[in-house]
């Protein structure tokens, strides 16, 4: 950004989820009998498409000129975990929910990352979504919740380690 000193071959990372610490902030929307139990951990109860999503407006992107990588740690707590589809990440934009990952038979107890990238999914002042969704009831953790750019003129084009919220790395 014009504001920041350029170092010659260095990658700018910014993370684009507000709140990314936070799942009790009103930024994060628990639908279909979600409650975030702490800051960290959300609470699934059973009921079909349980859905802890953020969604936001990114800076203006050109369709094409890059994609958008989505990741956090995730945990199971409690929870049977019967298919991998029980537990999924997933992402989207303007609503429509189409790229996911399904996390279900690989959680366990301690946190792991689990990134998803995606074709650049919007253009200027398209609305991006974030989210973990889940057919069971289950006891989660999610951390370090991140959504970054990745201009497709970059070099190293790899899921960066996380960044908070408001402060970007080189």
């Amino acid at each position: 950004e014009s504001s920041e000193p350029r170092f010659q071959g260095a990658r700018r990372v910014e993370n684009l989820v507000s709140n990314s610490e936070d799942l009790t902030n009103a930024a994060w929307q628990k639908l279909n009998g979600v409650i975030a139990t702490n800051a960290t951990t959300a609470t699934f109860n059973g009921t079909t498409n349980g859905l802890l999503l953020t969604q936001f407006v990114p800076p203006a992107r050109n369709t094409g000129d890059g994609f958008y990588c989505f990741s956090a740690d995730v945990s199971l707590v409690s929870g049977t975990v019967t298919a991998d589809l029980d537990i999924k990440i997933v992402t989207g934009a303007l609503g429509v929910l189409s790229v996911t990952l399904a996390l279900g038979n690989s959680l366990t107890n301690s946190p792991q990352r689990f990134t998803v990238t995606a074709p650049a999914l919007t253009s200027a002042n398209h609305r991006v979504d974030f989210g973990f969704y889940s057919q069971i009831a289950a006891v989660c953790t999610f951390t370090n919740a991140m959504v970054e750019w990745i201009p497709s003129s970059q070099t190293n084009q790899n899921p960066s380690e996380y960044v908070s919220t408001g402060v970007a790395s080189a």
